[in-house]
């Protein structure tokens, strides 16, 4: 009978904090940047979807720093 495999490595939930990080770095970038140079009925969605980019950016920093924060 052999081990199953590994679902994951540290080095492969690394990477992944890192696509997240930077990824949803700059979405938030441009959420801010769009709800100071779009009209009204879009600025109010780029205003509620910052926030949620910046909550992702900052798990995809967790993972990078502490890979096996959710296991």
């Amino acid at each position: 009978m052999t081990p199953a495999p590994e679902a994951c490595s540290v080095t492969d939930v690394r990477i992944l904090g890192a696509l997240l990080l930077v990824g949803s770095g700059a979405a938030t970038a441009y959420c801010v940047w769009a709800v100071y140079h779009r009209g009204r009925p879009a600025d109010v969605l780029y205003a509620a979807l910052a926030p949620a980019a910046a909550i992702i950016a900052l798990i995809g920093l967790l993972l990078v720093f502490v890979p096996g924060f959710f296991w």
